[in-house]
């Protein structure tokens, strides 16, 4: 955010028109990382209708911010990276559901109601949660 922001006060990058920066982030709430958006303002690989998708979008805005980046937040963008690859927290929730979508509504409220369980311990420990699949990073986490 601070590589991004930074660019955009110094008008290396010039934001386009709020309803384009609306309708990407509508792109995303509807389709996570794997939504295409437009994204004008940010370079990257663009299909006939010039749209990227999302994660890459955000593979771009990490590679700007490891190169300004503090040094003792760079262990972070590591997990960043682990995080944009995975993706966000509603679509690993929704792939650790997926295999109980067609099970009874008993089955899955328990599967439900773990996974919350699992994410308020985690928040509470300061830890990212194991169904991100960040596990060795958990161990970092606590050390920094």
């Amino acid at each position: 955010l601070r590589f991004l922001a930074s660019r955009v006060k110094s008008r290396r990058i010039v934001l386009p028109p709020h309803p384009v920066l609306v309708e990407d982030f509508r792109a995303c709430i509807r389709a996570g990382s794997r939504a295409l958006v437009t994204a004008p303002h940010l370079p990257g690989d663009r299909d006939a209708q010039g749209r990227t998708h999302a994660r890459d979008i955000l593979r771009t805005l990490l590679a700007g911010a490891r190169k300004a980046v503090r040094r003792d937040e760079a262990p972070y963008l590591d997990l960043a990276a682990r995080m944009i690859e995975s993706g966000s927290l509603s679509e690993r929730i929704r792939a650790e559901l997926e295999p109980f979508a067609d099970a009874d509504d008993e089955q899955f409220t328990e599967a439900a109601r773990r996974i919350y369980i699992e994410l308020a311990d985690s928040l509470d420990a300061n830890v990212p949660w194991h169904g991100r699949g960040l596990e060795a990073w958990r161990g970092r986490a606590q050390r920094l």
